[in-house]
C-alpha cells in the first residue's frame, strides 16, 4: 500500500513540473533611471530653445525623451532627460555636449518642492 502513495505522489509531483512554466534565461534588464534636470547654456540667444524642433533635435541626440522646463537666462535653459532603460545619465550629458548649439550642459540641482 505504502509503495502505491509513494507512486501517486510521484506521478502527481511530475505532472505538475511538467504544467511548471519554463524558467525564464533571458537577462533581466534595469529599471529606468528617473528623469532628470539638465541646464543647457547655448551658443546663441537666437536658438529657438522651446520650440518644437530644437526638442526634435535633443531627443535625437540623446535617445532620450525631452521635455523643455524654464528659462535662466537668454541663453541658458532647463530641460528634463528621462533616460530610457540602460541609458545612464553620463551618456545623456555627453550627447548634449557633443551637440554644435550647446556651450555648456550641467546637471541642475535644484530640487522641487513637495
Amino acid at each position: 500500500m505504502r509503495t502505491q502513495s509513494v507512486c501517486v505522489v510521484c506521478a502527481v509531483a511530475y505532472t505538475l513540473s511538467a504544467c511548471a512554466p519554463a524558467a525564464n534565461n533571458a537577462p533581466v534588464q534595469p529599471a529606468p533611471l528617473a528623469p532628470i534636470r539638465v541646464i543647457l547654456q547655448l551658443h546663441s540667444s537666437t536658438t529657438a530653445f522651446d520650440s518644437a524642433a530644437f526638442l526634435q533635435q535633443l531627443q535625437a541626440q540623446t535617445a532620450a525623451p525631452a521635455h523643455y522646463l524654464a528659462s535662466v537666462s537668454n541663453d541658458t535653459h532647463v530641460y528634463s532627460f528621462a533616460p530610457t532603460p540602460g541609458q545612464t545619465y553620463a551618456q545623456i550629458l555627453e550627447q548634449l555636449r557633443s551637440m554644435p548649439a550647446v556651450s555648456r550642459v550641467s546637471l541642475d540641482q535644484k530640487v522641487p518642492l513637495q
